[in-house]
């Protein structure tokens, strides 16, 4: 009786191996099963993907709370040094800068790092379905011209 040994991803190429007693063949299995089996690998590595675009998302909702924690901690400075208005501007300037930091670090590179990243899975995963249905369809016999 044959076994499903492995269904492995290597880069782009997907690979089906079926191992009976005493010979290696391959295209044995029914293509629901093939099929069931290449679709729950390829959701799979999705999701453990999307766990790094979730984790840009959330530095970038994180990074005006950082700005205005910097903003504040620059305000109490200047409320330290009323006594001198010279110091004033500095401590003042110190707290928008945090803000624009945090703003700009958010808008500017971590929200659209996971715009990207996101882009990219979704594209792989296209391209992924894409080699599973015509693996597909070649073991279903459709002639790969066709496709």
């Amino acid at each position: 009786m044959s076994q499903f040994r492995k269904l492995v991803s290597s880069g782009s190429v997907w690979v089906v191996s079926v191992w009976r007693p005493g010979r290696k063949t391959s295209a044995t299995w029914p293509a629901t099963i093939t099929r069931g089996a290449l679709e729950t690998e390829i959701e799979a590595e999705l999701e453990e993907n999307a766990a790094a675009a979730k984790v840009f998302e959330s530095a970038g909702g994180f990074a005006p709370t950082v700005g205005i924690l910097g903003a504040v901690l620059g305000l109490i400075h200047v409320m330290e040094n009323l006594s001198d208005p010279s110091k004033l501007g500095g401590g003042i300037a110190t707290a928008f800068v945090a803000t624009v930091y945090g703003v700009g670090a958010a808008n500017l590179v971590l929200l659209p790092m996971a715009a990207k990243i996101k882009r990219k899975l979704v594209i792989e995963r296209e391209r992924k379905t894409m080699i599973a249905e015509g693996v597909l369809s070649i073991l279903e016999g459709i002639n790969p011209r066709v496709l």
